[in-house]
């Protein structure tokens, strides 16, 4: 193994061209792609298609850089989302200027892209009035295994998982797809308590249902506003001067730590609040937690505390919400806060800013819950359950195989490890 050897000696690394915005777009002829382009959900190596296309007439105008398949691709400025995508083309593209593009030469191209996986790009960034990643830098980058045949070893250790790892994306994928149908059927149709079935559309039997605010809904189904079926508080104000004070540190819950139908409880911080204020704050079994704000997609998101921690409290952007369990099961709450009706009210009702949103008590008090009796309730649940087992199934195993790709990359592509040819 030489230790000499840098990127630059086995592959040729490139900057993208410029294309004005009057030459976007288009649908046939040489692909060319954006940074956008790169931000690909899942785990996907590749590029199979692009959203944008050069006619013969505009590249003869532009006459931009081809870089043939086999490229691997990544942005060279922005944020750390952009800047840690690795992806490989699956033809000759050409790729805007905030792109870089690595062709090998004489190093196996599938190895190329794990090893350009490998680094954290963003702590190459040159500062400046456009902070990017200079070529030179990545020109210089070691090259930690020479001989081929252990690069393609390596390649088809590392691509294997990484064809289980889409796989199990794909099926999280469809059982989150197979939820939101289920969702929409069932907070619209319900399960009749006779057949244990979805009752016919109301087109084909509307005398099975009533006009509600919320549109046509089952015959025996109300419409309640949440106020009416649960308290409703928020928590702890970080930053209070408790000079003087007699105070008891607490654990928290933070808007980070929930998440969209689960917890991250990976990090709970404690804080410090008068000892005669701590038991208000202290969750309690089947409180339904829910940010005050964040991504538009996570507005009025509702994780059900089941006590996994002890004593522990929430701050005030975490609303708690405890349903009044004669009326509202807590579980089919959350479940419908997570509806497309829950989603649709409050995103029409909440206060937005650019990619950002937020709700007060007062429009969470007002959300109107559809709801059955309390034996439709539970029966909707554990229809919703069910697939919520194979989804939490299937997280669970996309963790561990991206742990063991992480482990395996750090044996393998170092060079600490013997590779076996």
């Amino acid at each position: 193994m030489s230790d000499a050897l840098k990127l630059g000696d086995v592959a040729v690394v490139k900057g993208g061209s410029g294309f004005p915005e009057k030459f976007q777009g288009g649908s046939h002829g040489l692909p060319f792609i954006k940074v956008s382009d790169m931000n690909l959900p899942g785990n996907q190596r590749y590029i199979w298609k692009s959203n944008n296309y050069l006619n013969t007439t505009v590249y003869n105008l532009l006459k931009p850089t081809v870089f043939p398949r086999d490229t691997v691709v990544f942005a060279k400025v922005g944020a750390a989302v952009y800047l840690n995508k690795r992806r490989i083309l699956t033809e000759d593209t050409a790729i805007d200027n905030n792109l870089m593009g690595v062709t090998a030469t004489s190093i196996e191209p599938l190895f190329l892209y794990y090893l350009l996986q490998s680094i954290d790009l963003a702590e190459w960034v040159q500062p400046g009035a456009l902070p990017s990643i200079n070529q030179t830098i990545i020109e210089a980058l070691p090259i930690p295994i020479t001989d081929r045949k252990q690069q393609r070893y390596i390649s088809e250790v590392l691509n294997a998982i990484d064809s289980q790892i889409d796989a199990t994306q794909a099926l999280i994928d469809k059982y989150t797809a197979i939820k939101q149908g289920m969702m929409a059927d069932l907070f619209s149709r319900g399960i009749d308590p006779d057949t244990k079935a979805l009752r016919p559309r109301f087109e084909e039997a509307p005398e099975l249902y009533h006009e509600t605010p919320l549109g046509m809904l089952p015959k025996g189904w109300c419409v309640n506003v949440l106020g009416e079926l649960a308290s409703i508080a928020s928590g702890i104000t970080l930053g209070k001067d408790l000079s003087g004070v007699r105070v008891v540190l607490v654990p928290y819950l933070r808007v980070a730590n929930v998440q969209d139908g689960y917890l991250d409880l990976s990090e709970v911080k404690s804080i410090a609040v008068p000892e005669v204020d701590a038991d208000k704050y202290v969750l309690q079994y089947g409180d339904v937690l829910m940010n005050e704000g964040g991504d538009f997609d996570k507005l009025g998101r509702g994780t059900v505390w089941r006590e996994e921690i002890p004593e522990c409290c929430h701050q005030n952007h975490v609303f708690r919400v405890r349903a009044d369990t004669r009326k509202l099961r807590f579980d089919y709450l959350a479940y419908w806060s997570a509806s497309p009706f829950g989603k649709h009210y409050f995103v029409l009702n909440s206060k937005q800013s650019t990619n950002l949103a937020s709700i007060n008590s007062t429009q969470l008090k007002a959300f109107p819950v559809a709801k059955p009796t309390l034996e439709e309730q539970e029966e909707i649940e554990s229809r919703l359950q069910s697939v919520d087992g194979l989804l939490s199934s299937s997280k669970d195993e996309l963790h561990k195989l991206n742990a063991q790709k992480a482990g395996l990359m750090q044996d393998l592509l170092t060079g600490n490890v013997p590779v076996p040819v």
